[in-house]
């Protein structure tokens, strides 16, 4: 089996406030009652946005409506789309939103403030990463920092954990503005790592 995976990102800067009532009706009363949880429409949005792009690129691609595509979470809160098209991941941070799609486990991430960088390191990397990101400039190290945590977290999205033993590609896109996406996915030879500046 090929292994195809798509990715999409997308700066939505321009409507990040823009009232949510008119895309509300692209979701279940379920999902609805979620979206509206959050307090700002900013937060609203980037969770319709990611959603609405994902759904967009399934259906040109299987030749499908939007209104047709429905993603739903697992008892993990992992999305998926009924009916089980793809595999599937959503991310979004502050002006951009971002998703993937293929037929083989995978996860997306995308990162735009690394506020804290060597804090949140001591908590959640290991001494290696945080010796790495302490002999950094802030700007270098900030950078560095965001390639490490989309890279985990993409994982944990694609696995549910970040075991570095199974075969997992990994890929960072660094954006226009700063922005990271890590990208992780099962893959059936040999685990590669690399990062690449867009």
């Amino acid at each position: 089996m090929k292994t195809e995976i798509e990715i999409f990102v997308m700066n939505i800067a321009d409507i990040i406030n823009q009232p949510i009532e008119k895309y509300l009706h692209f979701f279940s009363a379920e999902r609805q009652k979620k979206i509206l949880r959050y307090k700002f429409n900013s937060d609203r949005n980037r969770t319709i946005f990611a959603e609405l792009l994902l759904r967009y690129e399934i259906g040109k691609k299987i030749s499908l409506p939007i209104e047709k595509i429905f993603i739903d979470r697992d008892e993990n809160g992992k999305p998926y789309v009924v009916g089980n098209f793809f595999e599937i991941s959503l991310s979004h941070s502050g002006n951009w939103v971002a998703c993937s799609f293929g037929n083989v486990p995978n996860g997306i991430d995308i990162e735009t403030d690394s506020r804290d960088a060597l804090e949140i390191a001591k908590n959640f990397f290991t001494g290696d990463e945080y010796k790495i990101l302490s002999e950094l400039s802030v700007e270098e190290r900030n950078l560095q920092f965001l390639k490490f945590w989309t890279l985990k977290e993409s994982r944990f999205k694609c696995k549910g954990d970040i075991n570095f033993s199974e075969n997992i590609f990994e890929k960072n896109f660094v954006l226009n503005d700063g922005a990271v996406v890590g990208i992780s996915y099962k893959y059936p030879g040999k685990r590669n790592f690399c990062h690449h500046r867009v």
